[in-house]
């Protein structure tokens, strides 16, 4: 079985990592699935999402998604992942958007793959963080 490699490259940008993993991987597991073996996903972009992720290794196509703003073509059914910004999130939490929020994530159980996508640095959580405890104090005295 092959080990990680250790000397993957790593994408640092606007606080963000991930690794990179280099093409010539190969997973013994993937040899079971015979032709799919070579089969690459294209992404379902919701044609509602008005700054949309950019996939540079995989097609992506703009479908109306019934809910979340991504998913795999062919398993809309099955796989959907809702991006929020964590400004966006936090808006859904403390205004009159909250039902609205709590509908799009009811509508997510009935998906067998689903994810909430949050979208921030981590100088953004530390920002939200100082902010409500601030918040919590100043309500408290």
């Amino acid at each position: 079985m092959p080990q990680p490699q250790r000397n993957c490259p790593i994408l640092q940008k606007e606080g963000f990592i991930a690794a990179l993993v280099p093409n010539d991987l190969k997973l013994p597991a993937l040899a079971s699935l015979g032709e799919l073996r070579d089969a690459r996903p294209i992404i379902c972009i919701d044609t509602r999402e008005i700054q949309p992720l950019k996939f540079t290794r995989l097609q992506a196509v703009e479908r109306a998604l019934f809910t979340g703003d991504y998913s795999i073509l062919g398993l809309e059914d099955s796989f959907s992942i809702e991006r929020k910004s964590l400004d966006d999130l936090v808006n859904c939490c403390l205004s009159s958007s909250r039902e609205r929020f709590e509908h799009e994530l009811h509508r997510l159980r009935g998906f067998r793959f689903k994810r909430l996508l949050i979208i921030g640095s981590r100088e953004d959580v530390a920002e939200y963080n100082k902010f409500f405890k601030e918040a919590q104090q100043s309500a408290a005295d």
